[in-house]
């Protein structure tokens, strides 16, 4: 949803395709990218993650995340 599309492009402003990101760093980033910045927030940057992972936008390989 709207909460995937805003966290991709700034994964896409922040990365390179290929480049290497740690679990912490998407999830930060994810987390300051969501257009709603009501409680929960951890939460919702770490769904939109996973369904990023799902969708195969992102690549997830042992907590170390890039862009596919």
């Amino acid at each position: 949803g709207k909460n995937q599309k805003a966290v991709l492009s700034a994964i896409q402003a922040g990365y390179q395709k290929g480049e290497q990101v740690t679990a912490q760093d998407i999830l930060e980033l994810a987390e300051e990218a969501l257009p709603d910045k009501g409680g929960n927030s951890k939460q919702r940057a770490k769904e939109a993650v996973k369904g990023l992972v799902d969708l195969g936008h992102v690549v997830e390989n042992g907590g170390i995340y890039e862009l596919a």
